[in-house]
């Protein structure tokens, strides 16, 4: 048996407080590989000069897609409301504390 422990994000949670970010965790269809996905709302990824989409969490569990998209977003530019006036960038930090884990 293996047993994979994954921090909870609760940095993650404060960082999106902190900017007025929304985490929304959905359900996949049902034939997809993970039943879970996660991401900010409004958002996508800054690689270079270019914004694009795809920072997705996916997982077998909520709190793994949460953390998968953790992962996902470390040290990367998230460009919240594209296209809209009140577009803005925001540098998420290098890595997530894990001051807690979920197995």
């Amino acid at each position: 048996m293996i047993t994979l422990y994954l921090r909870k994000p609760s940095e993650l949670e404060a960082f999106a407080e902190k900017h007025g970010l929304t985490l929304e965790v959905h359900a996949c269809e049902p034939s997809a590989p993970h039943p879970w996905y996660a991401l900010f709302a409004d958002s996508v990824t800054k690689t270079g000069k270019y914004a694009r989409s795809g920072s997705t969490g996916y997982g077998d569990t909520p709190e793994r897609a949460i953390a998968e998209y953790a992962e996902c977003i470390a040290g990367k530019i998230l460009v919240v409301g594209m296209g809209e006036p009140t577009r803005r960038e925001i540098q998420c930090p290098p890595y997530w504390e894990a001051d807690q884990w979920v197995a």
